[in-house]
């Protein structure tokens, strides 16, 4: 969210040694998970959520439903739901994912994390905060446990985003001013990644009313956008930023 992040499909041995056609199915499979992440990383998120729609139940028939490959595209179509309007209720799969990520990798595996912040945000954006706070500090827990994890910046952001829509605009700060610090040791600081992050710390300081401040990081993200071969990147960052 979120987020995901337009995780690869994984392919199985089975890919290498079942029948024909259901290797036929998971070559289909892979190509259309390919297609999807493209459309994600373009904003293209009602193109990917149908990609991964026609993905999903070509997987499940090939490798069952608690397959590592079946947990990763439905992670994948939450991500790609939990990205539309509320016409779409993504609840629902974000949910299943976090239940077969769970069976198939175990109750403290990244992956998990990755589905407890995703269906944290969907509940915080319903204004169900107490149970987005729950899902995404169990996340959290995860997360800093596995040192190496790339998730770490986003589910910090993730966070900042909760505690902005609860109207804690300090504590959100603090939460956005992580998300940009590992973001900026793991990629740089002109990292296209950091605009959104940037942008929502930026907001936060107007809402605590310190504007010389806001303009500063307002700045700094216009400057990376300026200098990104993709200034509208957004990458799978929540953003405050209408």
């Amino acid at each position: 969210m979120v987020t995901a992040l337009g995780v690869s499909l994984i392919v199985s041995t089975a890919f290498l040694t079942g029948s024909t056609a259901r290797a036929d199915d998971l070559t289909l499979a892979k190509t259309l998970n390919h297609q999807a992440e493209l459309s994600m990383t373009q904003g293209r998120y009602d193109e990917a959520r149908r990609l991964y729609e026609r993905s999903l139940p070509l997987v499940e028939k090939a490798l069952g439903r608690e397959d590592p490959a079946t947990a990763t595209t439905l992670g994948n179509l939450c991500d790609a739901s939990s990205h539309m309007s509320k016409e779409i209720d993504a609840r629902p799969l974000c949910a299943r994912a976090l239940t077969v990520r769970e069976k198939v990798f175990g109750p403290n595996h990244p992956e998990v994390a990755h589905s407890l912040s995703d269906l944290g945000l969907l509940y915080a954006s319903d204004g169900d905060f107490s149970q987005a706070e729950r899902l995404l500090r169990r996340a959290l827990r995860i997360i800093e446990a596995s040192p190496d994890s790339p998730d770490k910046a986003i589910l910090f952001n993730n966070l900042g985003f909760l505690y902005s829509h609860k109207k804690k605009y300090t504590l959100a700060a603090h939460m956005f001013e992580r998300a940009i610090e590992l973001s900026e040791k793991d990629h740089g600081a002109a990292d296209p990644n950091l605009i959104p992050m940037l942008n929502n710390l930026a907001n936060m300081y107007l809402a605590n009313h310190q504007s010389g401040a806001a303009e500063s990081i307002f700045r700094r993200a216009l400057t990376i956008a300026e200098n990104s071969a993709r200034p509208d990147h957004t990458g799978d960052v929540r953003t405050l930023l209408p």
